[in-house]
């Protein structure tokens, strides 16, 4: 039951906004996460919710100054990693930025739901030993399972870090040329 109470509030904090559009800011995209286990990164800026039902999460809140700090709620264990980093990890935890710039790390997680609003760059590993590493969907488009490995073997010596999602329009950097 609570698992079909947080997907309606997912579909629903992704469908009115889709609705109302015109107050959006310029750029602004979704990513959405049903029922993930694995390894996610996600680093944006803008709105994060959401759940996992177990595993760790470590938040980094690179600037302090640009709105309220993420609140995780839930956690058994609480571990400051130093600077602005706070490692999570139990049963049952829910997070929530509101605005901001943030960096979130899910690891070793199963039942994972959340929805990003704003501007990012995802990075998706699904746990190859369970039957559904769960779905995703991008700006509205069609889900997506979620990739357990990659469609290309990496080079030799490197590890993946998992599925490279975008969500939003990224900023352009401009170079600035002489008159």
């Amino acid at each position: 039951m609570r698992r079909l109470s947080f997907t309606l509030l997912l579909l629903t904090l992704v469908c009115v906004p889709a609705a109302l559009a015109g107050g959006a800011a310029v750029g602004d995209g979704a990513l959405s996460v049903i029922n993930a286990s694995g390894s996610i990164t996600v680093a944006g800026k803008g709105t994060i919710y959401g759940q996992l039902d177990k595993g760790t999460i470590t938040v980094t809140d690179p600037d302090t100054t640009d709105g309220p700090p993420i609140v995780v709620v839930g956690a058994e264990h609480t571990h400051p990693a130093g600077g602005h980093v706070t490692i999570y990890s139990g049963k049952d935890i829910t997070f929530r930025g509101v605005s901001g710039r943030y960096k979130i790390v899910i690891s070793a997680a199963t039942g994972v739901d959340f929805l990003a609003v704003g501007v990012g760059k995802a990075w998706l590993k699904g746990d190859p030993t369970v039957s559904s590493a769960g779905t995703y969907t991008v700006d509205g488009s069609k889900l997506q399972t979620v990739p357990t490995a990659p469609a290309v073997a990496p080079p030799a010596g490197t590890t993946w870090a998992g599925q490279v999602v975008q969500f939003g329009v990224q900023p352009t950097t401009t170079t600035a040329t002489s008159p």
